[in-house]
């Protein structure tokens, strides 16, 4: 399974939302759903926010760290993702993410099978 990814995305963990949002994911789709225009797409294991800016996605990725989700983690000396990843249409994630697997000629993000 996979998400498109289109323009800006904010591509977040099932698994993390399921631990710290109330409800979990399905009621994290419940409450940011296609009708308010966040959440555009999402599969078994990932949940997509798009925007067509940066702008708006410096506001989502605020949004969500609010929620209690980590954004930019250390590993090491290096920044990466943690609970959700950046993503843009033709570079894939802006950070490493260990979770992430980009497929850039089908434009879209799965989480990486171990």
């Amino acid at each position: 399974m996979s998400v498109p990814i289109e323009f800006f995305n904010l591509v977040i963990l099932r698994s993390a939302l399921d631990t710290k949002y109330e409800g979990g994911s399905a009621a994290f789709i419940d409450d940011h759903g296609p009708f308010d225009g966040h959440v555009r797409a999402y599969d078994a294991d990932l949940v997509k926010f798009g925007a067509m800016n940066p702008s708006d996605m410096l506001s989502r990725t605020k949004y969500v760290e609010s929620l209690g989700l980590a954004g930019v983690i250390k590993q090491g000396d290096i920044d990466s993702w943690g609970d959700f990843c950046v993503m843009d249409e033709l570079m894939g994630p802006t950070l490493p993410c260990e979770w992430i697997e980009y497929d850039r000629e089908n434009r879209s993000a799965a989480l990486k099978q171990s």
